[in-house]
């Protein structure tokens, strides 16, 4: 019955995508129409925009493969003991990291496309013979006839909490109960599950772990939340059901969406980069300004979080005390844990606020880098050679490349990318001495951080080009939205002052967090309930002043 019903509202919500793509009142679920001149940038299927000339073997497609990337990986990714994040980042920034970012970009693979496996030379190694890796999907009509294979991106490249309500009419259409503008959940207030036992979401890639699951219930949570306060406080809402709920239900759409912009630009972003990188103050729409994702960020340099994830995921309660500890390469996949204890979903939310993040660098922690699954078909996984394989398979150009497409200088030397002599040694002696072989990946997370940012310049460079083109290439971004101020009088919040704390605040039974959920507050100071945001940045400015 409920398959049934779905597939009519499909059809009668395809009807209204592309009514409201015309009344641009509000976005469109694929993000097509936002620019009126340029009606796909942005969306969903779009071609991942490419800055520095692809690089295959053949010119078009095959995959260049300069030194083994589990070589690469063993000799400089192996993280031997626990580094913690020099500037007291918590472990919900990468969090919020990953979340966004699968808000932003998604490229599939398929065996379909060709493998690009990596072989595991050394037979001691616990992950040989190989390390199976599929190719992503790729543009028809590249990859052949001289064009360099290109890929696209799936999902829509705005920050529109597509991760929350999907990039496509069925999927968004899915996951509503049409019922006053809610979103559908259990009981318990946690996602749907499917058939099989795991969640359903915006985003196919929900039940990766843990904390992503987390993140998930909490938005959903709070888009219900919203649509509540509008049913109860708004005005001039249609008296037919069906047209109230579509409305109540894209009016909380558009807050979340705001509410996760702000929360990127004005605290993750700034906890990350530091606050010079990102210029807030010329914010302002441009049609020029193409949104669209670049490969060089998503394939390689927005990869960056990946080395802030350590062993174990810390649960906590309000107070702070430990009520379990989970091994990464446990809480992968596994949303049963959830469905089995929903309190979960906030101790898991706490632990990520109130715990360190490991040190951007080149090393990851073991659960990721040598993961061995052996239950049924055998699953052996590296993250690290995962990434710089990832790289090859898109094409992507060496490290000097892209810094150059940035308008960086090239490194000369490999002392230009990093003052650690062992790792300077490491590197040449990988690539043989040629400087301009070095992988993206590794160049970008080798590099020196900047003064007062958490990363190199590559890294902060690249990041803050792409979200500077994410707003101000958005017409709906929300700091030029003009429904905004009075959806914020509506629902009694002002987004200036309404964080992600805020958010964990008004969703969970949780009363115990700093401000900045993105720092770790030092165990001395009074920040659980009292720190204000100006407290918030002035101790940000000292903190980087100090290591500038």
């Amino acid at each position: 019955m409920r398959t049934q019903i779905h597939t009519t509202l499909v059809c009668l919500f395809g009807i209204f995508v592309a009514f409201a793509s015309h009344a641009q009142e509000y976005r469109s679920i694929d993000g097509t129409g936002n620019n009126v001149s340029q009606p796909t940038w942005g969306a969903a299927g779009s071609t991942l925009l490419r800055y520095s000339p692809a690089i295959y073997a053949n010119g078009m497609d095959q995959v260049y493969n300069p030194v083994n990337a589990r070589e690469i990986s063993n000799l400089i990714s192996f993280q031997p003991d626990p580094s913690p994040s020099h500037y007291q980042l918590s472990n919900m920034t990468w969090q919020w990291g990953q979340f966004i970012d699968h808000d932003m970009s998604l490229t599939e693979s398929n065996a379909q496309n060709g493998t690009t496996n990596i072989l595991v030379t050394d037979p001691l190694d616990p992950l040989a013979p190989m390390i199976g890796m599929n190719r992503s999907n790729y543009v028809p009509g590249t990859g052949e006839n001289g064009i360099p294979r290109e890929q696209p991106n799936q999902i829509t490249s705005f920050l529109d909490a597509s991760m929350v309500y999907g990039s496509d009419a069925a999927k968004a259409s899915y996951l509503r109960t049409f019922s006053n503008g809610r979103l559908d959940t259990s009981l318990d207030e946690i996602l749907m599950p499917n058939d099989a036992g795991f969640f359903v979401a915006g985003d196919v890639r929900v039940n990766e772990q843990l904390g992503l699951i987390s993140m998930h219930t909490l938005f959903v949570r709070e888009h219900n939340r919203l649509a509540e306060l509008i049913d109860a406080n708004a005005t001039g809402l249609p008296t037919d059901p069906a047209a109230r709920d579509e409305e109540i239900y894209q009016q909380a759409r558009k807050l979340v969406g705001a509410t996760i912009q702000h929360i990127t630009y004005n605290e993750f972003l700034p906890s990350l980069l530091g606050e010079s990188m990102l210029n807030m103050d010329s914010a302002a729409y441009n049609p020029n300004v193409n949104p669209t994702i670049n490969t060089e960020f998503s394939s390689a340099i927005y990869r960056f979080g990946h080395s802030m994830i350590g062993p174990h995921l810390e649960l906590m309660d309000d107070q702070g005390n430990v009520t379990e500890m989970v091994s990464l390469r446990e809480a992968f996949f596994k949303p049963s844990m959830m469905t089995d204890e929903p309190e979960r979903i906030e101790q898991v939310l706490k632990g990520l606020v109130m715990t360190s993040a490991q040190e951007v660098d080149l090393q990851l922690v073991e659960d990721i880098r040598s993961f061995l699954m052996l239950d049924g078909n055998p699953l052996r996984f590296d993250l690290a050679a995962l990434n710089i394989q990832r790289g090859r398979d898109h094409g992507l150009a060496d490290y000097n490349s892209v810094r150059e497409s940035y308008g960086l200088a090239p490194a000369e030397s490999f002392a230009d990318i990093t003052s650690d002599p062992q790792l300077q040694a490491d590197l040449e002696s990988l690539y043989g001495g040629d400087i301009n072989l070095v992988d993206t990946w590794v160049g970008a997370l080798a590099e020196d951080h900047l003064p007062g940012s958490a990363v190199g310049e590559l890294t902060a460079t690249a990041i803050a080009e792409q979200f500077t083109r994410l707003r101000d290439g958005d017409r709906f971004f929300y700091l030029f939205d003009e429904q905004i101020p009075q959806l914020e009088v509506t629902v009694g919040i002002d987004l200036e002052n309404y964080g992600l704390r805020d958010i964990i605040l008004n969703n969970t039974t949780l009363s115990n967090l700093p401000k900045n959920v993105f720092e770790v507050p030092e165990p001395s100071s009074n920040t659980l309930t009292l720190m204000t945001g100006i407290g918030v940045l002035a101790s940000l400015r000292r903190r980087r002043s100090e290591s500038g």
